[in-house]
């Protein structure tokens, strides 16, 4: 089994291969602290994010948290979430879709070819990683891997989907956002059962 020191150094290699990354014509320059992955306790779960928050972690250096060092909106509610199932934010591995974010001021969401042109760097990520289990944060991320169109994602997870990745299985769960808060408890519950059957050695 590869160890924890050997698995943040072969993805600190691979974060400047990223950086060096030129096959989007609207890209940002990388800001010297920041990172395209957070290695935490609990490697067997990957959180997916759709891409960087343009005054986050990608300019910060740690996951939904600003340059400020006060946490993002969607981190004080994920938090919260993961504080019900035992866990702190820091202790997630996360990496996202996107690694940065169009230049300019104006966000955009991207677009398919920065998404494809992006996957080779995520599948490479997942190489090093090898979760137990795979967790889009959010309709747009949750499409990426279920290769299609999701109209709701509500409806995806009462059905209970059985989507996978490079054989890992893929467990959606609500973007933690303010406009989702309904939809909290229920990512409580999914987060219990992840835990339950991945959380372990």
């Amino acid at each position: 089994m590869i160890g924890r020191d050997d698995v943040e150094k072969r993805l600190g290699t691979l974060d400047a291969e990223i950086r060096q990354c030129n096959l989007c014509p609207e890209r940002d320059q990388f800001p010297a602290t920041s990172r395209t992955f957070q290695l935490g306790s609990q490697k067997n779960v990957l959180f997916i994010g759709r891409d960087p928050a343009k005054e986050g972690w990608r300019k910060s250096g740690t996951a939904f948290f600003k340059t400020d060092g006060s946490m993002l909106q969607s981190g004080k509610i994920f938090s919260n979430q993961l504080k019900e199932v035992g866990m702190e934010i820091e202790d997630i591995t996360f990496v996202e879709l996107i690694k940065c974010f169009p230049v300019g001021d104006k966000m955009r969401n991207p677009r398919r070819s920065e998404i494809e042109n992006c996957r080779r760097w995520l599948d490479r990520q997942m190489g090093i990683l090898r979760p137990k289990v795979i967790v889009p944060m959010g309709k747009e991320c949750y499409e990426f891997f279920r290769r299609k169109r999701v109209s709701s994602l509500s409806a995806c997870i009462e059905r209970t989907e059985s989507v996978s990745y490079h054989g890992i299985p893929v467990v959606p769960i609500f973007h933690p956002s303010s406009a989702n808060q309904k939809c909290n408890w229920r990512n409580v519950v999914i987060l219990k059962g992840i835990m339950e059957e991945f959380g372990g050695d």
